[in-house]
C-alpha cells in the first residue's frame, strides 16, 4: 500500500457515496461478509506518453452494484507488483486514508471504514507489468555475502563502505505486514529533500547480509535516481530478521526517532513497499 499502508495489499483511496449503495457497504463489511466478483484488465496505447492503466472491475451482484478501480502503472508500479503478489486490494475511505499516515494503523483501520478485496486471476496485472518495464528494468536482486579466509577483509570493508549506522530501526505494528522503520538523523539535505517531496519518488530497496559466528551484519540500500544511500545495522533485532525474510513487508525511511511506546511514523517519511521476503535474510533467523 502506498503512502504509509501495509505492503500486503494495494490500497486506493475511494469515495464510497460516489458509487449508488457502495457507503452502506462500506459501514456493513465491519459486521459481514459480502459475495463479490473482480477482475482485472488493462489498457496501454501507441503513444510511448501515455500512462498505461490497470482497471480493477467489482460486482457486488446481491446490491447490483458494479464498478471499476483505474490505477496508472507507472505511478504505483510497486504497489500493483505487491498486488499481483499478495492477490489483495484495500479500499479505504477518504479520512482512513489520511489517518494510517501518522496514527497506528490497527487503531485507524478499526475506527473507520474500509473494504478489502480478493481476487485469483493476476495474469492481466502481470502481462501489464511485463509489457511496460523492460528487463533491464526490473528490481535489484537480495544479496547475501560469504566469507572465508582468503577474502574476509576486503568483503568486509566492501560491505560496509559508503553506509552508515542508523539512529533507531525496529518494527511497528502494521495491518497484515510487517512495516521496519530506520530513522536517521545524520545531517543529510539530499535525503530530507527526497522524503519531503510532493511526487512519489522511483526508488527501490535492497537487503544485504554478511552472517558470520561472533557477529552477523545486515544492509539496506535506498536506491533512487536521485541518490543512494545505505544503513548497516550490526546483530540485527530477531524480529527485524524475520519480518524481512518472511514475506512482503515495507521499509519507512524517516530522519526523526519515533516513539517507542505509540510506535507512530512522523512525517516526512518514504514508504518502500518490498513485494517478497528477502532471501538474504534468511540465513540469519534463529
Amino acid at each position: 500500500m502506498t503512502g504509509g499502508g501495509s505492503a500486503i495489499a494495494l490500497g486506493v483511496t475511494i469515495d464510497p457515496t460516489q458509487v449508488e449503495g457502495l457507503d452502506d457497504v462500506f459501514t456493513e463489511a465491519k459486521h459481514r461478509q459480502f459475495d463479490v466478483t473482480t477482475r482485472w484488465h488493462g489498457a496501454t496505447f501507441d503513444d510511448p506518453h501515455a500512462p498505461a492503466l490497470a482497471f480493477l472491475r467489482v460486482k457486488l451482484p446481491e446490491r447490483g452494484i458494479e464498478f471499476d478501480v483505474a490505477f496508472v502503472v507507472d505511478e504505483l508500479r510497486r504497489s500493483i507488483t505487491a498486488a499481483s503478489i499478495t492477490k489483495t486490494v484495500l479500499l479505504l475511505e477518504p479520512a482512513l486514508a489520511l489517518a494510517v499516515r501518522t496514527g497506528d494503523p490497527i487503531e485507524q483501520f478499526e475506527q473507520h471504514r474500509w473494504f478489502g478485496l480478493e481476487f485469483d486471476d493476476v495474469e492481466p496485472l502481470v502481462r501489464l507489468l511485463e509489457q511496460r518495464f523492460d528487463a533491464d528494468d526490473a528490481e535489484p536482486a537480495a544479496e547475501f555475502v560469504a566469507l572465508d579466509e582468503s577474502n574476509r577483509e576486503q568483503v568486509v570493508n566492501g560491505f560496509l563502505k559508503g553506509a552508515r549506522g542508523p539512529t533507531q530501526y525496529g518494527v511497528r505494528p502494521s495491518i497484515g505486514s510487517a512495516t521496519i522503520y530506520i530513522a536517521d538523523e545524520a545531517d543529510d539535505p539530499e535525503l530530507a529533500a527526497l522524503l519531503a517531496s510532493d511526487e512519489a519518488p522511483d526508488v527501490q530497496g535492497r537487503w544485504a547480509s554478511m552472517p558470520a559466528e561472533a557477529h552477523s551484519v545486515v544492509r539496506f540500500e535506498l536506491l533512487a535516481r536521485e541518490l543512494t544511500r545505505s544503513w548497516i545495522i550490526m546483530d540485527p533485532d530477531q524480529r527485524v530478521v524475520r519480518a524481512a525474510a518472511s514475506g512482503p513487508h515495507e521499509v519507512a525511511i524517516t530522519q526523526q526517532r519515533i516513539d517507542e511506546d505509540d510506535q507512530r511514523l512522523q512525517r516526512p517519511a518514504l514508504i518502500i513497499p518490498m513485494p517478497a521476503g528477502s532471501d538474504a535474510m534468511k540465513p540469519l533467523m534463529r
